[in-house]
């Protein structure tokens, strides 16, 4: 099998596996009563922001991975910036879940008030509003395009030493900064839950039992996983494509940073039972309030 077949192969198997969690996520947050609130809109939104970013792959990616067709090969620029933007807003939202649990634990009396329906629809639209105008500015209008390159079936930037500048500080900084503070905010979220007792859970809207005590620790596993696979994804990206010679490993290797959104939906499914319940009995469940993703 040549290079470019597998390169495929592996870019529709990740991303089409992709659809169909991030879809059961959605499926299942549609049962739950609990998904009607702030932390149920931020969840669902992220969902389709990963689901977004997995059918961009599969319906335009993979085709030119196939084919090299021409006009998407030309205007692959578009499609790495949007790729770009809706990787940002993933993360956005990761941050945006994490504040909201913490408000939810250390200032349940305000939570409702900061953290109202209205106010997370602003905040997240807000918040993506921002991100897409940022990055059209330094991968766009700057001409640090992020386009598609034939030779190692993914998306690179254009070599120059402004954009060199614009990926260091907006990309391994920045996202990687994003990432450890989301996941810091997790654990603290989680540690001061285990330690409070029935007024802080029953704020969220849970008791204390043994149950709720194994989703804290389905939560912890779940943030560390999903935090250490999206840092390692970034660090990989810049640290692993210099020492990789082998042009499918390469390829991997550069792609991880997308690969992340298809998986997510997994590490949701598999820490948060109230969900696999939901998406199996299409019918309501509680869901557990400190479960989080990143």
């Amino acid at each position: 099998m040549s290079e470019q077949l597998v390169a495929f192969f592996i870019t529709f198997t990740i991303m089409f596996g992709g659809i169909i969690l991030n879809l059961f996520v959605l499926a299942a947050a549609r049962n739950m009563s609990s998904m009607n609130g702030s932390f149920g809109i931020i969840t669902k939104n992220h969902a389709i922001c990963n689901l977004t970013m997995c059918l961009l792959y599969v319906l335009v990616v993979c085709p030119m991975q196939l084919s090299n067709i021409p006009i998407l090969i030309t205007n692959s620029r578009y499609i790495g910036l949007a790729s770009i933007i809706l990787h940002e807003c993933s993360n956005m939202l990761s941050l945006l879940m994490a504040l909201n649990r913490f408000f939810a634990v250390f200032w349940y009396l305000r939570y409702n008030r900061i953290f109202s329906n209205s106010n997370t629809t602003f905040m997240k639209n807000f918040g993506g509003l921002v991100f897409a105008v940022i990055y059209y500015i330094l991968y766009d209008y700057l001409g640090c395009f992020f386009y598609y390159e034939k030779s190692s079936y993914t998306f690179w930037l254009v070599d120059t030493p402004l954009c060199y500048s614009v990926s260091w500080y907006s990309d391994i900084l920045f996202n990687n900064s994003l990432v450890v503070f989301t996941l810091a905010i997790n654990l603290i979220t989680v540690y001061k839950a285990g330690k409070s007792n029935r007024n802080l859970l029953q704020a969220a809207g849970a008791q204390m039992t043994k149950r709720n005590r194994q989703r804290e620790l389905g939560f912890i596993k779940q943030s560390f996983a999903q935090g250490a696979v999206i840092f390692g994804g970034q660090c990989v990206y810049y640290v692993g494509a210099v020492f990789v010679t082998n042009s499918v490993l390469l390829f991997f290797i550069t792609s991880l940073w997308v690969f992340v959104h298809a998986i997510q939906g997994g590490f949701m499914l598999i820490s948060n039972q109230e969900m696999r319940s939901a998406m199996s009995k299409k019918q309501n469940s509680i869901a557990s309030p400190f479960v989080v993703t990143v």
